[in-house]
């Protein structure tokens, strides 16, 4: 065996100390991975510098970049995220981080980041991506998440979405699709096209190639406007929906509820977007008197028709039309059931 001289060893041992440096294992840190453009790095948002490929900083630091540049930044070679362009965040530690069980959180400001996320190594890691109106977390996946818009996709493995201000709507299990999640000042609204779990009103719905549209009345169980458009969600499967807590019950065609269904949702949608645009903007600094003004506006149309979907004689219309169905499978079948709850 042919034996390395002094120096060859000595070259070797400073070759393996390097590759050791770039993600030290003790320490809470991540490392530049690639730049492309104006991207910029430092330990505050008002002290950001360029940033400089195989540069390691601590955590917490910010990242930002500019038109048509992007960032990466790893923390090891399995768990990573990129900047796109137009887009800041910070980059932290989380709750329960330690040596051998790294918690690390993106906190995307504005913009749009990809994220790669393998917990099989070690030291183990667990990643989350916050933005001003959700927390995404990951298992073992590739996903995109767009703070501006709310929109969370997932390319491999599955994530979990939910926000502090909305207890009766969560994702907890999204795989192989998308879903747009943003609360707003008095509605939250949804869209989603996935296989996973929903949490709506306490009840736990299993998503089956599931497209469907949620609107309800911000914060716990409630006034809530479903449309499955394909797929199912548990046992239900395309249709109108709406529930006051309770089960989801169907919506007629041709009821006053129908003609009020789509609006709602069409209103819940805009104050969701205008909601989620202003959070992240004053996230960022940037002005939001323009669009906060018309977030007052959309939330008070979206909340007066939510009003009038759920009046006692919308939902005594409802109630009819399932009781009538009922007592015609009872003729037909002979099954009974249950009329919506008064």
């Amino acid at each position: 065996m042919k034996l390395l001289r002094p120096a060859s060893r000595a070259f070797l041992l400073l070759g393996l100390t390097t590759m050791a440096l770039a993600f030290p294992a003790q320490a809470q840190t991540f490392t530049v991975a690639n730049v492309l453009g104006d991207a910029q790095v430092g330990p505050s948002a008002s002290s950001l510098q360029p940033a400089v490929v195989a540069s390691s900083h601590n955590l917490p630091s910010w990242g930002r970049t500019g038109d048509n540049s992007s960032l990466t930044i790893a923390f090891n070679d399995q768990n990573k995220f990129r900047l796109l362009p137009d887009s800041m965040a910070e980059v932290k530690t989380g709750e329960g981080d330690s040596a051998s069980d790294w918690h690390r959180v993106v906190s995307l400001k504005i913009g749009e980041a990809k994220l790669t996320h393998d917990s099989s190594g070690s030291p183990t890691v667990d990643l989350k991506c916050e933005t001003p109106t959700a927390v995404c977390g990951a298992v073992g996946t590739e996903f995109d998440v767009i703070a501006t818009t709310g929109t969370y996709s997932v390319l491999s493995g599955q994530i979990s979405v939910q926000s502090s201000s909305e207890e009766g709507l969560s994702l907890p299990s999204v795989r192989g699709g998308s879903v747009v999640f943003a609360p707003g000042k008095q509605n939250t609204y949804s869209h989603g096209s996935f296989t996973g779990t929903v949490e709506l009103n306490g009840e736990r719905l299993h998503a089956s190639d599931a497209t469907f549209t949620v609107a309800k009345i911000l914060g716990g169980s409630g006034e809530t406007a479903v449309r499955i458009s394909s797929g199912s969600l548990g046992s239900y499967g395309p249709g109108s929906y709406i529930s006051d807590g309770g089960s989801l019950k169907p919506v007629e065609s041709g009821s006053p509820a129908a003609e009020i269904h789509p609006k709602y949702l069409a209103a819940a949608q805009r104050e969701g977007a205008l909601s989620t645009r202003s959070a992240s903007y004053h996230a960022v600094g940037r002005s939001t008197g323009e669009i906060d003004s018309e977030l007052a506006d959309a939330a008070a149309e979206a909340t007066k028709l939510r009003e009038e979907l759920f009046n006692r004689e919308t939902v005594r219309e409802v109630n009819r039309q399932i009781e009538s169905s009922i007592i015609d499978n009872t003729l037909r079948n002979g099954a009974g059931g249950g009329g919506y709850g008064r």
